[in-house]
């Protein structure tokens, strides 16, 4: 089943992905996922009789976790949905009642003379979400806010411990202009692998945190451990959504928009004229 998704239905790399499975007579194998009413991909669904989802008008695609297309897709592989949805729903909830850790996120990701952010995953299943993460600050913070000020932090994903052997050096001794975010996967059952990669996670954690003494070299730490079950996962993506938010409103920015996106597309349209 090939999952056609794009909310607006106007993406670029997508119309060629279709165009190449249509003419290679896959219609039957296909899934609209997009807008549900409006765009060239919601018209062409219903022109094909297409079988589709919608992802809601209010919804930007990052924003999406919790929608009817993630149902589709999780359930199709075993994930207990509902799971996810209740961790996320008492997440929300408490964040409404006390916002206290998203101050504290927000100052950890957001620090004066800080301009990066390093995502750093240890295990293969929390590089996805931080992927997720940094798609997340990147476009839903990097905007100019309503005075004409440049606001935002570049996200960076490092995977453990490959990446030990690639840029630790410079994260050690270059410029410390940049807060750090250390995911840990922590599996059910650990095998001499598992704990191995833990134990590279704890040690060059507490590299970092050696140096906080020193005005020079202190670093905002973070350091997150989860074994990424649906519980776990629901509250994560809800705690770290509603971090954009709140984000946003500090920094007097709209994190749900992405207007520097769209030139690029426009000059796509051009060049596709010609």
């Amino acid at each position: 089943l090939f999952c056609v998704v794009s909310k607006s239905g106007e993406t670029f790399e997508i119309q060629a992905l279709l165009e190449e499975l249509l003419q290679a007579d896959r219609q039957q194998d296909l899934l609209v996922v997009t807008d549900p009413q409006l765009g060239s991909l919601r018209k062409l669904a219903f022109e094909l009789a297409l079988p589709s989802l919608p992802i809601p008008s209010g919804i930007g695609g990052r924003f999406t976790h919790f929608t009817i297309f993630h149902r589709a897709l999780l359930e199709r592989f075993g994930i207990a949905f509902d799971q996810i949805l209740q961790a996320a729903r008492m997440e929300r909830d408490r964040l409404k009642a006390d916002s206290a850790i998203l101050q504290q996120m927000f100052q950890a990701m957001v620090s004066p003379q800080k301009t990066k952010m390093i995502l750093w995953s240890y295990g293969e299943r929390f590089r996805g979400f931080a992927d997720w993460l940094q798609q997340a600050v990147a476009e839903s913070l990097g905007k100019k806010n309503s005075v004409g000020e440049r606001i935002g932090v570049f996200p960076i994903v490092l995977q453990g411990p490959q990446d030990q052997h690639s840029v630790l050096q410079l994260l050690m001794d270059g410029p410390q202009d940049f807060s750090i975010w250390f995911f840990e996967e922590q599996p059910r059952y650990q095998n001499s692998l598992d704990s191995l990669r833990s134990l590279f996670c704890e040690s060059i954690y507490e590299s970092f945190r050696e140096r906080l003494e020193n005005p020079e070299t202190s670093l905002p730490l973070v350091h997150l451990k989860s074994d990424l079950s649906e519980s776990e996962l629901g509250t994560m993506i809800a705690r770290f959504q509603a971090l954009i938010e709140y984000s946003g409103k500090v920094l007097g920015v709209n994190a749900f928009d992405q207007p520097g996106v769209e030139r690029g597309k426009q000059i796509v349209r051009q060049k596709l004229k010609k």
